[in-house]
Formats: structure tokens, sequence, C-alpha cells
């Protein structure tokens, strides 16, 4: 549906959609079409149970998590920079593919459902969940700002020009007024088959990628 909106001069804006834990995800992929808003409908007058719980707390992380990055986020929104992956609710028996970003000669590989440790496979079981999403903001050539739930994201490269690909540095940190904070730099372990995204305390990551 967002997809019949999304157009240059004619960004979305979703202004109802389903108070369940089951839509979070979809403010991600909103975005990542151009979207320039993303509104729950029926948040008030809940009784308190675990499905309202679980509602509150899906949607609170999603916004929590990009509120700090408002401002890059509707710059590459308008640049067209920004992307996004998002793990449909039913998944097939037989599993699902990665999904590709591409930047240039660059692509963000999203995985839902890799193993913890070693490569993911052509073909995923997905998560537990169905709720896996990432946003891939390209800032300059070469630097991609990453961030997501229950997901993992690769960056590959094209050979045609016969280089190879790499990561050169991962930082992990936050955005305070409009600047970017180094936190910690993540280590080799940690990147070596993907940057890994928890469903709990997700972060925020500045990438930056090279040839050689």
């Amino acid at each position: 549906m967002v997809g019949q909106y999304a157009r240059a001069d004619n960004p979305a804006w979703v202004s109802e959609t389903g108070f369940e834990a089951a839509t979070a995800p979809y403010h991600f992929h909103v975005l990542g079409r151009g979207g320039i808003g993303f509104s729950v409908f029926g948040i008030d007058g809940n009784e308190d149970t675990p499905d309202t719980q679980a509602a509150i707390a899906a949607h609170a992380a999603g916004f929590g998590l990009l509120a700090p990055l408002q401002r890059e986020l509707a710059a590459g929104a308008f640049a067209g920079t920004l992307q996004a992956a998002v793990e449909h609710a039913a998944v097939e028996p037989a599993g699902v593919p990665k999904q590709s970003l591409r930047f240039g000669p660059w692509q963000a590989q999203v995985s839902f459902g890799a193993p913890g440790w070693g490569e993911a496979p052509a073909i995923l079981p997905g998560t537990a969940q169905h709720d896996g999403r990432a946003l891939v903001l390209e800032l300059h050539p070469n630097v991609f700002l990453v961030t997501g739930f229950n997901s993992r994201v690769e960056f590959v490269r094209d050979r045609a020009d016969g280089k190879y690909g790499q990561l050169l540095r991962v930082e992990q940190g936050r955005y305070v007024d409009g600047q970017w904070q180094f936190v910690r730099l993540l280590n080799g372990d940690e990147t070596d088959y993907g940057l890994n995204f928890r469903r709990r305390d997700p972060y925020v990551l500045r990438v930056t990628v090279g040839t050689y």
C-alpha cells in the first residue's frame, strides 16, 4: 500500500495503523520508502493486558531508537539514501532469502533468522517473533548508518572493477543535537559474519567500508 504513494513529490504519511506489536516493524518500512510519518491508532483507554503491554513495548522501542536520528533520517529520505528491510509476519515453510538494499556498488544484505555465529545460509527460517527489521542510511560515499532489531546486516560489493569490499571501521554511538558521539569500536569477532542486531537493547552503528 505504501508503495502506491511513495513518490518524490508525495511522501507517504501513515496517519493510523493498528495498535499491536506486529505492526511496529512497519514503522521502518514506511521510513525506508521515503515516508514522513507513522502514527499508531487506538492507544488510549486500552485494558492492561499482556497484548497491550507487548504493543506498547514494541512501538516504544522503535520510536525510542529512531528519535535521536530524526534529522538524519529525514535528510536521507529526502535524498533517497535511506532504505529499510522488514521481516514479513508470515514466513513460507521453505524459508525466506536475504533482502538486498542497493547503494551504488554496495549492497546491504539483511538476514532474518541468521545463526548467532557463522555464515547465514541463502534461505533463512525467519525469527521466532517475525519482527525483524533494519534501516540503512548512506551518509556519505562508503559511510553508512545502520540500526535495527532482530536482524543481521552484511555489506557486500559488486566486483565490476575487480576490487573486493571490506569493513574498515564500525563504530557504535549515538546522535546528540545532530552530532555523532562515538561510544566504542566493534572488534573483528563482532563483525566477522555481519552486523548483528538483537531484539532487545538495539544500538546504532556508523560503518565505513572500503576496497582493496
